[in-house]
């Protein structure tokens, strides 16, 4: 009788160490997708167009130049076209980086910048980052710059261009106004023949290379194909974990960013109002606050500045009709009411004025709240109006 001996089971392995240009950080290798577009031999050689050169679109450009895209920059301001082709920031304000890395792509060739929406076609990716402001009187979204950009490159756009739409919209407005936009435009189908999503930008002035680059990201899709696609152009220099979602869902978490911020300030005004009238010292109650586990209370301010924090909460709550909402409407009005109280301050530059009974200094010895810290907020031109926070001691926001 033959006695079989089990043999040891044979094992197999492979190698699957990415080669050097793999291990970039600029690959999808690591996260498991296939290349942007297959259309092109390699991935690095991937076309993108930027629709707006501004704190947004202009870093944006820049980066994606840098991990060797062949990038179009393009925007109706015949002064920002000029200077970026020069290899210059028309942006105001430091932004650390940014001036030598859009010098330098520039000078590789990897970045121009046009006035005409026909640079688009024959992008594979197409950005678009336009201003959504609202309408002052009635808070309703304004779209105007928004809708005349999609109307000039959906006629150029190529089939199977993936378009991101970075700017801050109010919730229904990709499906709404964007989709349809896009589809009459190009006479091509989203979904099937162009791909779309929605991610919003996370930026903060003095600090623009830096989020974007590091900051996650939230990304959304309504089809797997754009998912896909739109994952892979983003890792291409996004070192953060990017999250999938559907297009709506991304509207509201952009602008919900925003209106919990505005909240925020409302309420740390509004406490800094009632102890005003108990005869307390707001900042010191905010100190004492602030000692208890998770709560964090802002710095009482003069109220809402900047370009996009004092809009998103009412882009937020536009499409929300049965809801009604109370409490972000309201939160839009109380810092103004801030401003008006005078005695609300220490004069950190005065130590030794007479102490009142609030604890702060003599009103008589200090400048008028509103006009110390409407200082610090007064916009000296368009350009800084973008980046100007609400409260002391805090990098501005751009969004």
């Amino acid at each position: 009788m033959l006695r079989t001996v089990p043999r040891a089971p044979t094992i197999v392995t492979f190698d699957f160490t990415p080669t050097t240009a793999a291990r970039s950080r600029f690959s999808n290798l690591r996260f498991g997708l296939k290349p942007l577009c297959a259309a092109v031999p390699s991935e690095r050689s991937v076309r993108v167009a930027v629709i707006g050169l501004g704190y947004v679109g202009l870093p944006l450009a820049a980066t994606v130049a840098a991990t060797g895209a062949n990038v179009i920059g393009v925007d109706i301001d015949l002064e920002k076209v000029k200077a970026v082709n020069a290899g210059e920031s028309p942006l105001q304000g430091q932004e650390p980086g940014l001036a030598e890395l859009l010098k330098e792509q520039v000078s590789k060739g990897h970045l121009r910048a046009s006035l005409e929406a026909s640079a688009v076609s024959g992008a594979d990716v197409v950005a678009v980052c336009v201003e959504t402001p609202i309408d002052p009187t009635t808070h309703d979204p304004s779209y105007k710059a928004l809708k005349a950009a999609l109307a000039e490159i959906a006629p150029v756009l190529k089939r199977g261009a993936l378009v991101s739409i970075e700017s801050t919209l109010a919730p229904g407005t990709m499906e709404g106004v964007v989709r349809p936009a896009l589809e009459r435009g190009s006479k091509r189908t989203v979904g099937r023949d162009l791909y779309l999503v929605h991610c919003p930008e996370r930026l903060t002035t003095g600090k623009l290379l830096h989020h974007l680059t590091e900051l996650p990201r939230v990304l959304g899709a309504n089809d797997a194909v754009s998912t896909r696609k739109a994952l892979a152009f983003y890792a291409r220099f996004v070192k953060a974990e990017v999250h999938p979602t559907d297009w709506t869902t991304a509207e509201v978490v952009k602008t919900a960013e925003n209106a919990y911020w505005d909240v925020q300030i409302a309420f740390a005004n509004e406490v800094a109002l009632i102890s005003e009238e108990l005869g307390v010292d707001a900042y010191r109650v905010r100190e004492l606050v602030n000692t208890c586990p998770y709560r964090m209370m802002l710095i009482p301010g003069a109220g809402v500045g900047g370009h996009c924090i004092p809009k998103d909460s009412w882009l937020l709550v536009s499409p929300a009709v049965q809801s009604k909402p109370e409490l972000i409407p309201t939160a839009r009005e109380v810092p103004g009411e801030h401003g008006r109280h005078a005695e609300l301050t220490r004069e950190d530059d005065d130590p030794g004025a007479p102490a009142t009974r609030c604890g702060h200094r003599d009103p008589r010895s200090v400048r008028p709240l509103r006009e110390r810290l409407c200082r610090l907020a007064r916009p000296q031109s368009r350009d800084e109006r973008r980046g100007l926070h609400r409260t002391r001691h805090r990098p501005r926001r751009i969004s």
